[in-house]
């Protein structure tokens, strides 16, 4: 007896001392090195297994008769109170002494995830001390081992990348989301999870001498309530199936290649615009590819990424399972990333591992196929952007970026544009057929007879010879970002700017100052100091705002923030009177030309500035509704075509104005040079989503004819996709098939 006890005081003591080692470890790494989110899922992963384990070695020196969970916090309060403190206090003084993020969201964290998860591992314990008389930790291994799989289950069956889960308590997705709070949900879930152990616990509570029948008929019940909370678990809101996304979403279009799932609200002439591009490019990957699925592809859209977020759980990002067939993305941006997304979809019928993707997870390989196959990189040739990259030292190792997982060891846009551009390059040069064989199989030298080595040195000096012009920032523009691992408190920063930009939006301009103030004490937030400077103009405290930009603008330079920054200084500018230095900044952007987005917003404010001073002011300071207003009386009599974009971008889904501007188009304008071509191109993705198919076929044509090289494959496609949909968009709407869930 007393060689037990000193084995479990020992055992008790080591997982102390690796409760200290592993925080003190922590705080040596990024994300975890504060008090937070990733701390308090780590620290409840080993913590649970820890204290089950202990609370069950406790057990053995008690009467299983008379055990409760108040005699060995009675008896171990020592063990207890260290285990679950020390982490805590570790992370709590490492972030109040050498961090500048605040901590009590992080507090919050520790408390609905990692203490709850030891007390449930503790109630979990002396349950199964209660029910077992042997094998007690195997049974509790047992179980965790279940617990760990219940989520891998879920995420390989069901439509989601979150969970919820008794371990961790909750998990966004393996999309990176910073926009994570404690909500409802998740207390109403730990207190569920607490609730369950402790009705099972007083239900033997009274339990005499093992007495077998009712001991198995607690255990039985256990299971059950067990499953059929996991049964029930998308019901309550804890887990998402096809059934629950087809009845939240209502609306179903089914075409000859696809289910798509689309909010019932719709208009019925933009769904069958869905399905027109869903079937384009099922032709034009299937022709590329010289593969297709064997069955239909379900592609769940989502009306915007608040409702992705609620019932999928990646707001930000649009997201693919080779795997299940399903695509899910959001419905204003549907033609951004279908295409992309789609071809993750395709390659399954090539990918290898359960989830068929490409050989070893190779996130490289992953990504790389779906941006060379789209070729499309926000509007750009990859290769253009790629070689962007390289001319101002954006420099990576082809052969490291496929290796392991060093795909995100970086920023993200790197990655994904060098391993696009690469993969894209394989299949010009030596056929797509290959790139099928490589995905499953990453051996270079089999399938090119060459060493990735050799490959990259041929790819570097192609990306060399392309005859582009470049222009810095740009450059910045793509690139000048912070990776994650390196922002400064990305959990408090995000939630504490939604809750700055409520406030903005509610007209709570004081209070939402406020809270950009604090923000920007913390971090070199770019929203916060946009929202910052919002809020004082609003309060008609412009020279305050002027402050604030030009002594936070040199933090921002070589970002791709910084061109925004000098927008919203010259329009600061212009509503302090201060006419000429608003008019020297826009200049100045015009000048940069970081995208033709900011070269025509500069040239649509000095047509006004020029114009009339006041009428400028109101510009920037109206809504979006008296912005086109403006600019429509502006281009009543006179075109300007350098407000052209700012009117593509404000229509919206308003058909009114966009046939209003078409009207202004096709009695005024030719395209005769780069700029005009461009704002051709972008009319006819605004003619096309609207169903005016040889309207935005004339514009699409007329932009390939000025287009310049480093557009020339994005125009040229827009053209094939249009021209695609009026040759047989008739043919194809044969098989559509309309319902609605009411």
């Amino acid at each position: 007896m007393w060689e037990h006890k000193n084995n479990i005081k020992f055992v008790s003591s080591v997982f102390i001392v690796l409760s200290f080692v592993i925080s003190l470890l922590l705080q040596k790494l990024p994300l975890t090195n504060v008090i937070g989110y990733e701390f308090s899922i780590i620290s409840a992963f080993y913590l649970f297994i820890f204290v089950g384990i202990v609370t069950l070695l406790f057990a053995k020196n008690e009467d299983a008769d008379t055990l409760s969970f108040f005699t060995l916090l009675k008896k171990h309060k020592l063990f207890y109170l260290l285990i679950t403190t020390l982490p805590f206090l570790i992370s709590f003084f490492n972030t109040l002494l050498f961090s500048v993020c605040p901590v009590w969201q992080g507090i919050a964290f520790y408390f609905v995830i990692t203490f709850i998860s030891v007390s449930f591992s503790f109630l979990l314990a002396i349950t199964i001390a209660k029910l077992f008389l042997r094998f007690r930790i195997s049974i509790f291994i047992s179980i965790f081992i279940l617990l760990c799989l219940g989520p891998v289950i879920e995420l390989y069956s069901n439509p989601q990348v979150y969970f919820y889960n008794p371990i961790i308590g909750f998990f966004p997705g393996n999309i990176y989301d910073e926009d994570i709070s404690i909500s409802t949900n998740l207390i109403i879930y730990r207190l569920l999870n607490l609730t369950f152990l402790t009705i099972i616990l007083l239900s033997i509570k009274n339990i005499k001498n093992r007495v077998n029948y009712y001991r198995q008929f607690v255990i039985i019940i256990s299971i059950v309530l067990s499953v059929g909370f996991s049964l029930l678990k998308p019901l309550l809101g804890f887990a998402t199936t096809d059934y629950i996304l087809i009845n939240k979403l209502g609306g179903k279009l089914s075409t000859e290649n696809f289910n798509i799932i689309y909010p019932k609200n719709t208009d019925e002439k933009f769904v069958d615009l869905l399905g027109l591009h869903h079937e384009y490019y099922f032709e034009l990957l299937s022709d590329k590819l010289e593969f297709k699925p064997d069955k239909k592809i379900t592609a769940y859209i989502f009306e915007n990424d608040e409702q992705k977020r609620k019932l999928f759980g990646a707001g930000a990002a649009d997201v693919a399972k080779p795997w299940l067939n399903q695509i899910y993305i959001e419905l204003n941006s549907f033609d951004k990333s279908l295409k992309h997304e789609l071809v993750h979809v395709y390659f399954a019928e090539v990918g290898t591992t359960p989830f068929k993707i490409a050989e070893s997870f190779n996130p490289a390989m992953i990504e790389g196929v779906a941006v060379a196959f789209e070729d499309n990189y926000n509007d750009n040739d990859p290769h253009y952007i790629a070689a962007l990259a390289k001319n101002f030292k954006y420099n990576v190792s082809i052969k490291k970026l496929f290796s392991g997982f060093n795909f995100f060891s970086g920023l993200s846009s790197i990655a994904y544009i060098y391993s696009g551009s690469f993969i894209k390059y394989l299949a010009e040069k030596y056929g797509s057929e290959k790139i099928s064989k490589l995905y499953s199989d990453i051996n270079f030298q089999k399938y090119y007879g060459k060493s990735i080595e050799q490959l990259e040195t041929e790819y570097w000096k192609f990306i060399d010879s392309l005859d582009y012009e470049f222009n810095e920032h740009k450059a910045n523009l793509y690139f000048g970002r912070k990776p994650l691992l390196k922002r400064v408190c990305p959990r408090y920063t995000a939630n504490q700017l939604k809750n700055a930009w409520q406030f903005y939006n509610n007209k709570d301009y004081k209070t939402a100052e406020a809270e950009f103030s604090k923000l920007l004490k913390l971090t070199e937030s770019y929203s916060a100091l946009l929202g910052k400077v919002y809020s004082l103009r609003k309060l008609n405290k412009n020279e305050e705002a002027l402050t604030e930009l030009n002594s936070q603008i040199d933090k921002y330079l070589k970002t791709s923030y910084l061109y925004n920054i000098e927008l919203v200084l010259a329009d600061t500018y212009l509503q302090a009177d201060n006419e000429l230095k608003s008019d020297s900044l826009l200049t100045l952007i015009k000048n940069q030309s970081p995208s033709k987005n900011h070269y025509f917003a500069a040239l649509n404010r000095q047509v006004l500035l020029n114009q009339d001073v006041e009428i400028a002011k109101s510009y920037i300071s109206s809504d979006a509704e008296t912005k086109w207003e403006i600019l429509s009386e502006l281009n009543r009599d006179t075109l300007y075509l350098e407000s052209f974009l700012s009117m593509i971008n404000l229509i919206g889904g308003d058909e009114d104005k966009y046939n209003e501007l078409s009207k202004i188009l096709n009695n005024n304008f030719t395209v005769n040079n780069e700029n005009e071509a461009f704002l051709a191109f972008k009319f006819s993705k605004t003619a096309l989503r609207f169903s005016k198919f040889l309207t935005a076929q004339r514009w699409a044509a007329a932009a390939v004819k000025y287009a310049p090289k480093r557009f020339s494959t994005i125009y040229k496609e827009n053209l094939r996709t249009i021209n695609w949909i009026v040759n047989n968009r008739d043919s194809v709407k044969k098989y559509f098939r309309l319902s609605n869930n009411d």
